[in-house]
């Protein structure tokens, strides 16, 4: 597989589900995106203590 440069680019994990960055939808109707094309929607957690000490 090529890069955008057109150099020889490492094959990656990549689910056969996958079409056009999504992975279809759940039982919601919400769609999966396939974090693999679309690393930037991985979520993180954030802790936000704002009790009194």
């Amino acid at each position: 597989m090529k890069d955008r440069y057109g150099d020889d680019a490492e094959p990656r994990d990549h689910n056969p589900d996958c079409r056009n960055g999504w992975l279809g939808a759940d039982l919601d109707g919400r769609m999966i995106p396939c974090l693999t094309c679309k690393p930037h929607l991985r979520t993180t957690v954030h802790t936000n203590d704002f009790g009194i000490r």
